[in-house]
């Protein structure tokens, strides 16, 4: 079967991420080829547009995979990436995801929000959304599948590209 041109681009920048960017083994295998399931299917997720949940053993390199992912394919710097992304823990706060309010106009008497990286950039990576609790969980996926971000009765409506979430075995 002939490639067509989206084919090889693809099989190029999975190539370049797994023989530069990411070191792991390849665990499955398409007509007699091998690949790197983390990374194949991740890179499709992003070409794709689409909401991926990896599970795996803990320094596996699910997010890892994630990040480098979004930073080619997206073309956004590495450094923005690891300033968007959310990690999961039972503290996480509403705040610290989305929004905050802006404290000098607030001492003044106006309501406004700083929006955080997350909510703003439209590639979204959360880390181990498994130790979320449900109402943030809930609040992350109901912004990326609508598009918006709502807080202190201000929003945003951004392009949702991709969603990339992380878990743990447990």
């Amino acid at each position: 079967m002939e490639k067509n041109g989206y084919q090889k681009q693809v099989m190029t920048i999975y190539r370049f991420i797994n023989d530069h960017l990411y070191f792991n083994r390849p665990d499955i295998e398409i007509k007699g080829e091998t690949y790197n399931s983390v990374i194949l299917f991740s890179l499709l997720t992003g070409l794709l547009k689409g909401k991926e949940l990896i599970i795996g053993e803990p320094g596996l390199g699910k997010t890892t995979s994630a990040e480098f992912i979004c930073s080619l394919v997206y073309q956004f710097p590495l450094g923005v990436i690891w300033g968007s992304e959310v990690s999961g823990h039972p503290e996480q706060t509403e705040e610290k995801i989305i929004g905050r309010p802006d404290l000098g106009k607030l001492n003044r008497g106006e309501e406004d929000v700083v929006w955080t990286n997350f909510s703003q950039v439209p590639v979204k990576i959360v880390d181990e959304i498994n130790r979320l609790p449900e109402t943030k969980q809930s609040m992350i996926l109901d912004g990326v599948d609508r598009g918006n971000w709502e807080y202190l009765n201000e929003m945003i409506i951004n392009d949702e590209y991709c969603l990339f979430a992380t878990a743990n075995y447990q």
